[in-house]
C-alpha cells in the first residue's frame, strides 16, 4: 500500500497523470523499486501496471506528487491583436475587430500575442488551447481556408509593420481554423506551444500566434473576430496545461511515503 500524507483541501481537483516511485512487492528478495504511472481522480488512485519500469532509487522516499498546472493568458494591450494586409505589407490594429481571409488577390493574416506567459523552461505541454470569439463573416458565407501557427522563438516580438504574421518563424505544427458559425471557438494548439517551449522559452516571456490564410480567391471572404480595442470581454484567450521535469506540474497536491506493496 502507498498511504497518503497531508492531503490538501482541494484534493478533488486532482486529474491527469502523475509519476511516482514505489518499492517492489515484499516477495522480491532484492527489494527492487519501480517507477509506475498513476491516474488520480478525486480520492481514488489507479495504477497502470503496463507503465512499470525499474527505478534507480535505493532508499525509501518521501516523494511530492505534482499535478498538471493550468494557466490562462489574455490579450492585455491594443497592439497584441490585429491583422496584416499583404498588398501594403502593413500591420493594422485598433479597429474593434481583426480578421483573416482574402480580398480578391490580397491576403489578410491575423495575429495574436500573449505577454508574460507563466510556463517554466523545459515544461511539457499536455494541452494548449486558443479561445477565439468569431464576430462575423464579411461575405456572409464562411469560405476561408486558414491555419494557426506559433512563432517558434524564445520571446515573441510585438507586432508591427516590420514584424507581421506572415514573417513569423513558423512552427512545424499547425491547426486548421475555418469556423462556420459565430461565437467562441476552441482551437487546440498543443504542439505549437511545445515548439515555443523547446525554443528556449522561459517563464515571463511572450508568445504569439499567426492565423494565416492559405489561398486567395476572386471574391472578398474574411472571418472577423473581436479585438482588444472594443473591450476585454471577447478577446482571444490562451489556456495551457503543463507538467515540469521530474513528473509533475506547478502545484504540489500531496506527499506520498513510498513503502513496500
Amino acid at each position: 500500500n502507498v498511504p497518503t500524507v497531508g492531503v490538501r483541501a482541494d484534493e478533488k481537483s486532482l486529474r491527469r497523470e502523475a509519476v511516482v516511485t514505489t518499492l517492489a512487492p515484499a516477495k522480491n528478495p532484492n527489494g527492487v523499486k519501480y517507477t509506475i504511472k498513476e491516474t488520480l481522480t478525486k480520492k481514488s488512485v489507479r495504477r497502470d501496471p503496463n507503465s512499470r519500469v525499474k527505478s534507480t532509487r535505493t532508499n525509501e522516499t518521501i516523494y511530492p506528487v505534482l499535478i498538471d498546472q493550468d494557466i490562462t493568458e489574455n490579450i492585455v494591450a491594443n497592439g497584441d491583436d490585429g491583422h496584416e494586409i499583404t498588398y501594403s505589407s502593413s500591420w493594422y490594429n485598433g479597429y474593434n475587430r481583426w480578421y483573416f481571409g482574402n480580398s480578391y488577390t490580397d491576403n489578410y493574416h491575423g495575429g495574436i500575442r500573449f505577454q508574460s506567459v507563466a510556463v517554466p523552461a523545459g515544461a511539457t505541454i499536455t494541452l494548449a488551447e486558443l479561445i477565439l470569439d468569431v464576430r462575423s463573416f464579411y461575405s456572409g458565407t464562411p469560405r476561408v481556408n486558414a491555419k494557426i501557427y506559433s512563432d517558434k522563438v524564445a520571446n515573441a516580438a510585438a507586432w508591427s509593420n516590420s514584424s507581421r504574421p506572415s514573417q513569423i518563424t513558423k512552427s512545424t505544427a499547425s491547426t486548421a481554423f475555418n469556423p462556420t458559425t459565430t461565437g467562441d471557438k476552441t482551437v487546440t494548439i498543443t504542439d505549437q506551444v511545445q515548439e515555443i517551449v523547446d525554443a528556449s522559452f522561459v517563464s515571463g516571456n511572450d508568445m504569439r500566434f499567426a492565423v494565416l490564410n492559405q489561398n486567395s480567391g476572386s471574391n472578398m471572404n474574411r472571418t472577423e473576430l473581436y479585438d482588444y480595442s472594443q473591450g476585454t470581454t471577447n478577446v482571444a484567450q490562451l489556456q495551457i496545461t503543463y507538467t515540469t521535469g521530474g513528473g509533475g506540474g506547478g502545484i504540489e497536491v500531496l506527499r506520498r511515503r513510498i513503502e513496500n506493496d
